[in-house]
């Protein structure tokens, strides 16, 4: 009788410790999720000062690669072992070039409230990347509200822009479609890495070692001349893209899902396009638009039931 206590009083402690962990990576998920909601409107005003493609993509890129390889000399951090080198460069490239591009030209022609709703479906494609990536294997019900969250994007995106619209698909609407490919990739892997070398350190890394890359072709695409002369305005939209979206913010998002588990971590994300649309609105001024506020409810909903949904473990 009284093992039996114990053990039963050790199993509530646990459950409160696990409820504990998870209700604090929602939270810096949370605040992740925003840093990343504010990257479109950011950006939109980056191209108002006569900014490229390229300036905003590689300069991000760079001033994050930058201050990650800052970090790990003040740290004095060790190199990661070998096995850990082609993962970590996958991360990295498809952070720093693959999405930072993709979302920087999709940002050209698509409107930062309508693009937060593409990029709604990060959350899905990173769930999807989880199953090969890790052990998750996320219950049926959970990609049954996965799926319904696609498909209210889907329905938005008809219902917002119009069937002329989905027939011919915009460029910029694919390169959307690109970053969340990248976005996938990069913080489902991201997120494995760091079960075992840390949160922070596994962007750093990723970041650092596209520089060998980055910085020649830096010199090359990029008219420093431009980023030079910006406003303090304007530098302050660079170095948030540069130095938090790109590098800082991932400490919190590794660690939420290190917390919460990758696949119910991401869907997080359903909350971003309510997020773009209320800065979009503020910050550029671009037009108000009701059917979005009744779409992002609808998405909420979606998020609170992924996140009551059972997501197992595989053994490997």
């Amino acid at each position: 009788m009284i093992l039996d206590k114990f053990l039963h009083d050790l199993h509530d402690v646990y459950e409160h410790q696990i409820h504990n962990y998870h209700l604090i990576g929602i939270l810096l998920g949370v605040v992740a999720v925003t840093c990343f909601a504010m990257t479109l409107p950011m950006t939109r005003y980056l191209f108002l000062l006569d900014l490229t493609v390229w300036d905003v993509a590689l300069g991000r890129s760079l001033l994050g690669a930058l201050f990650a390889l800052f970090l790990l000399i003040v740290t004095r951090q060790k190199l990661p072992q070998k096995r850990y080198l082609a993962k970590l460069l996958l991360v990295g490239i498809t952070a720093a070039f693959g999405f930072n591009l993709f979302i920087t030209y999709g940002t050209y022609s698509v409107p930062a409230s309508n693009g937060g709703v593409i990029l709604a479906a990060n959350g899905i494609s990173a769930a999807l990347f989880a199953r090969i990536f890790s052990s998750e294997r996320p219950s049926l019900r959970f990609w049954v509200t996965s799926l319904a969250g696609f498909l209210l994007i889907i329905v938005f995106s008809y219902l917002s822009n119009g069937a002329v619209n989905i027939l011919n698909v915009y460029f910029g609407e694919l390169a959307l479609l690109g970053a969340v490919l990248m976005a996938g990739i990069s913080h489902a892997l991201g997120g494995v890495l760091a079960k075992e070398m840390g949160s922070w350190q596994v962007i750093c890394w990723a970041m650092v070692m596209t520089l060998p890359i980055l910085v020649p072709l830096s010199f090359i695409v990029i008219d420093f001349a431009s980023i030079e002369y910006l406003s303090a305005w304007g530098w302050f939209h660079m170095l948030f893209l540069g130095v938090v979206n790109s590098c800082f913010v991932f400490f919190m998002w590794y660690h939420a899902m290190l917390l919460g588990g990758i696949s119910k971590t991401t869907q997080l994300q359903l909350s971003k396009p309510f997020i773009t649309f209320i800065v979009a609105v503020i910050w550029l001024n671009e037009p108000f638009d009701p059917l979005v506020i009744t779409f992002m409810v609808l998405m909420v909903l979606v998020i609170f039931v992924s996140q009551r949904t059972h997501v197992a473990e595989s053994r490997k």
